[in-house]
């Protein structure tokens, strides 16, 4: 048997290391390349993030109805559905529905002090912003 010519690092501190000396270029490759295009998926998430934003303020001033309410939820479920159920094409659908999964969570859980809620955060924030969402 022939050894595997890509060594693996076999620790988290090998594994540092050995991306503190991947070249310049292969960090900023992907910083650098043009956004692909956003698709229906990733605009109806980013839709459903905007809109809930203006519904908590519009629902503050009590400009919305109950018949208001129930067709944004009623909306807002369709797209949480469609997202659990298409698979992300792109980058770009990752981001957006990371940073409906994000606004949801700060919304619903916005002061949860456990490390879980603080890293997922962190870890939906970091997916959205590569995306160019965040």
């Amino acid at each position: 048997m022939s050894a595997n010519p890509v060594a693996r690092p076999q620790s988290r501190r090998a594994f540092i290391g050995a991306l503190a000396v991947l070249p310049a270029s292969a960090a900023t490759a992907s910083a650098t390349a043009a956004p692909e295009p956003m698709s229906d998926l990733a605009a109806a998430c980013l839709r459903t993030v905007e809109r809930a934003n203006w519904h908590d303020v519009s629902a503050n001033v009590g400009r919305l109805s109950e018949a208001d309410w129930d067709e944004w939820f009623r909306q807002q479920n369709e797209v949480w559905r469609r997202a659990i159920a298409e698979p992300s094409t792109g980058i770009r659908d990752i981001a957006a529905k990371a940073e409906m999964v994000r606004q949801d969570l700060d919304r619903f859980h916005p002061g949860a002090p456990d490390d879980e809620f603080k890293l997922l955060r962190l870890v939906l924030k970091e997916m959205a912003a590569m995306g160019g969402f965040a």
